[in-house]
């Protein structure tokens, strides 16, 4: 947190340094919070400061007893630097996905190639040794093929 985002906050409702977008959740988890619906709670949110500039940050809220009274204790936590390397880490994920996902494209169709002609071989074999059995050799060499491309498939 910048030095003077903590001194900022002092002494205000948290529901004031709320970012837009993330005010119905407040209000939601504050009057949840108050009602005694929840303990505590902790929420990862967007807060914006005086100067119109924002940071992410990590929130736990819980009530207390105080003497005849409930007080609310909030503590802050600046996640900024963590939320911008899990938006790179999610980025990075993103991008070698989409790699996986071509490359994995790239090589089923030589395997669906190979596999065909496999198969128009096996077909080729047995026409061709109609009245007799094929060599067994061939034939194992064709089961072997077709083991491969089907092992190979289900890896992709």
């Amino acid at each position: 947190m910048q030095a003077d985002t903590g001194n900022e906050l002092l002494g205000h409702r948290i529901l004031e340094f709320a970012h837009p977008h993330f005010r119905a959740d407040w209000h939601e988890l504050q009057q949840q919070l108050w009602k005694h619906k929840m303990p505590h709670f902790t929420l990862k949110t967007c807060l914006v400061r005086a100067d119109g500039s924002s940071f992410w940050c990590q929130v736990t809220s819980v009530l207390f007893p105080d003497e005849n009274r409930e007080l609310g204790y909030t503590v802050l936590e600046d996640i900024s630097v963590r939320k911008a390397l899990e938006t790179k880490l999610q980025r990075l994920y993103d991008a070698q996905e989409t790699i996986l996902h071509l490359a994995t494209h790239d090589v089923k169709a030589p395997i669906a190639q190979i596999q065909l002609l496999g198969d128009l071989l096996q077909r080729e074999v047995a026409g061709r040794h109609g009245e007799g059995s094929p060599p067994a050799e061939m034939l194992h060499y064709l089961t072997l093929i077709q083991r491969a491309c089907a092992h190979a498939n289900g890896l992709l």
